[in-house]
């Protein structure tokens, strides 16, 4: 037996559930889960949107039936980074996604028909953000990444998801964090954002022919400042080359008011970024 469900019509039956249900997981705007009814699975959905304008959506659940979703562009020219634990999925037939990959959507090619299977469990974290905080982020290393990336990140032309790559362990291990990550209010907020930059940094690392960024990011410590909430830094241990990506624009999206994620050394040597925000974008799946 398979079930379909038009553009939204997943979401909404899932919110209409948990309103009958469960109504007070939806009380907050910002992080809402979406429970399943017994008869079509069981897990949820959980949506969680981040002060830097990410927007993040949990899935853990196993279904009872199959599944396919017809979608259509989203409207708010969001970017899709999706990060696969377990199942597979089919997008319009032609192509399969399966456990352990990671794949990215422009805006264009998330309008078609998604199908996921019964009876295997679904894990997985995607990472929603506007396609000009994207372009920020990249800055001017467009050059330096695969065609395929560069063309969902620059015009989000591309007609199918861009082509998956195999979760790393430092991938996986972050997922894993973020999944069972156990705080609560602003300190799981912090948490995630930290996060999901790493997320993206991994993706794109793993897309190039020589993993530079990973490397630099292995033993570098992120801070933002406790304080004013407008400056952060990354540090680097000595005898390391300053870190090329210090002054990149990416940095522009980590939050504007976090704790201290790790305390480095003193005698590291450290540089300034400024930081900003964007609004949020909102997931189809």
């Amino acid at each position: 037996m398979t079930v379909t469900f038009e553009n939204g019509g997943l979401r909404q039956l899932l919110r209409e559930h948990v309103q009958k249900a469960q109504p007070e997981l939806l009380e907050n705007e910002q992080d809402q889960i979406l429970i399943y009814p017994g008869w079509l699975g069981h897990g949820y959905k959980r949506d969680n949107g981040l002060p830097s304008g990410i927007d993040l959506t949990f899935h853990q659940y196993r279904l009872q039936t199959d599944v396919i979703q017809q979608c259509v562009p989203d409207p708010d020219d969001c970017i899709e980074f999706v990060f696969r634990l377990s199942c597979r999925t089919h997008f319009n037939t032609v192509h399969s996604y399966g456990p352990r990959q990671a794949y990215i959507e422009s805006p264009c090619c998330q309008a078609g028909q998604w199908q996921e299977f019964a009876d295997q469990d679904y894990r997985a974290v995607d990472v929603h953000l506007d396609r000009s905080r994207l372009n920020a982020l990249v800055g001017d290393s467009m050059d330096s990444i695969p065609a395929s990336l560069a063309q969902v990140i620059t015009d989000g032309s591309a007609p199918a998801p861009g082509d998956p790559v195999e979760l790393t362990p430092a991938m996986e291990t972050t997922l894993e964090q973020m999944l069972r990550c156990p705080y609560q209010g602003i300190t799981r907020t912090l948490y995630l954002e930290a996060k999901s930059l790493e997320l993206i940094c991994l993706f794109i690392d793993a897309t190039r022919e020589q993993p530079l960024l990973g490397q630099l990011l292995q033993g570098c410590y992120i801070h933002t400042s406790a304080c004013s909430g407008s400056w952060g830094w990354i540090s680097a241990p000595l005898g390391l080359p300053s870190l090329p990506f210090c002054s990149k624009p990416f940095l522009s999206l980590l939050p504007r008011s976090a704790a201290i994620l790790k305390a480095s050394p003193p005698n590291w040597p450290l540089a300034s970024v400024k930081f900003g925000g964007t609004p949020a974008c909102a997931p189809c799946c």
